[in-house]
This record gives structure tokens, sequence and C-alpha cells, in this order.
């Protein structure tokens, strides 16, 4: 079981970094062989990076309803290919079998549902169905984190750790 943690932060000592580490403990706990891509500190991020990948973990905030640019540029790259060719092409994320995103939101889970919640739908209708027939999907956000406080952020740092351990016993 191989696993590929994809964080999207611009800045190293972000909140988003200490999910990443809740992550990180996760995986290690596990005994999981594990890769981290930080696409905005420039790692490598081709098609490669997914061989013998059985999860893939996304960690990155939600930004005025949307993806950060690197992030977003990265999955155009991986499923656009797919897209146009749909019948040429294998899918690189076939082997995928768990499919976790990890975000934070600024506003609340009712602002986001109204607003059709991008982020989650482009997770779930565009990328779950390159990965494995089976593949099972975890949407773990933290909403309203701009009115939450320390404890809301600690205790979501233990939600993000007990949601991956539970989707890498289950698979």
């Amino acid at each position: 079981m191989a696993a590929l943690i994809i964080h999207a932060h611009p800045i190293e000592n972000s909140y988003s970094s200490v999910l990443r580490d809740a992550v990180l403990q996760a995986m290690t706990a596990a005994k999981v062989d594990h890769t981290v891509v930080r696409l905005c500190q420039g790692d490598p991020a081709g098609v490669a990076v997914l061989e013998g990948v059985h999860h893939l973990v996304v960690v990155a905030p939600t930004w005025w309803g949307g993806m950060p640019a690197q992030l977003l540029d990265w999955v155009q790259q991986l499923v656009g290919p797919l897209i146009d060719q749909q019948a040429a092409l294998a899918s690189p994320l076939a082997g995928v079998r768990t499919l976790t995103v990890i975000s934070t939101h600024g506003s609340t889970r009712l602002k986001n549902r109204v607003q059709g919640e991008p982020g989650l739908q482009l997770w779930k209708r565009v990328v779950l169905p390159l990965c494995s027939a089976d593949a099972a999907f975890r949407w773990v956000a933290l909403y309203d984190i701009d009115r939450g406080g320390a404890l809301k952020r600690e205790e979501f740092v233990g939600r993000v750790w007990a949601e991956v351990t539970s989707a890498l016993s289950a698979a």
C-alpha cells in the first residue's frame, strides 16, 4: 500500500501544514509508505508520482470558493487529457482505492452549499470516477475557520488524523 499526499499552500508554517503533518503522523502510525508532494514549494508532481499509489490524500484550503492555483493546475494537467480522449488513455488514478480531500473554508457549510460546493463537486464528479471502480471518497472539511477558535482548529486536527487512519484501515 502506497500513499501520496498532495499539499497545496504557499506558506510552510500555515494551519494547512499542521493538517498535512497530522496526515503524515497517521500514515507513519499505520506503517504506510508515503510520499509528500508540496505543490506550492515546487515539488515535482507529474503523472509518475501516481505510480503504485493506492491512497491519495489532498490537503489544501478553499479560498474564495476554489482551490489554490497550483492544485487546480495539477488537477487540470492530470484529468484534462482524459476528458478529451477518454477511451484512448488509461487513468493514472486507476489504482487509487481511497481519495481523501482535507480542506478548510472561511465561510460556513450553509454558504458553501448555497454556492454549490464547487471544490467538493470537482473531486466527486471529475476526479473520483477516474480512480478505482470501488474507490472510497472522504471529504473532510472545517467550515467557518475565520470565526472558529483554537479549540475548533485543534479538534479538527484530531478529526483529520482519525479520518485518515480510518480510510487506511478500511482499504
